[in-house]
């Protein structure tokens, strides 16, 4: 079996999935959009890599689509990395803000809800 690894070229596959990406993400994209620009470039290389590789008879099929998980769960963990970053600054903003407002709030309910 051949493979046509001018198909697997980044320039071929990168900005389908940056646009799918982009797609999913809706509202959420401006957070997220450097890191996953930065790391589909990366899987795309590592998918030219393992088909590379396979085509070299370097690795079957299995070990290819082991890699392939590996990739994937690679850059899920990097982008997760990064939205909970996000997150936490985004904890720590509204945390600030609701201390600063605490003993004024539950003063004038008379009860503590902060």
């Amino acid at each position: 079996m051949s493979v046509n690894l001018q198909a697997l070229n980044v320039s071929a596959i990168f900005p389908p999935m940056l646009s799918a990406a982009k797609d999913v993400a809706g509202s959420g994209w401006d957070e997220i959009r450097t890191i996953v620009k930065i790391e589909f470039k990366a899987v795309a290389k590592r998918i030219k890599e393992i088909g590379k590789a396979f085509a070299d008879g370097e690795i079957n099929k299995p070990t290819a689509k082991m890699l392939m998980k590996m990739v994937r769960n690679n850059v899920v963990a990097a982008i997760a990395l990064v939205t909970n970053q996000i997150m936490i600054v985004v904890e720590k903003i509204v945390n600030a803000a609701l201390k600063i407002i605490k003993d004024v709030v539950n003063t004038a309910l008379g009860f503590a809800i902060l």
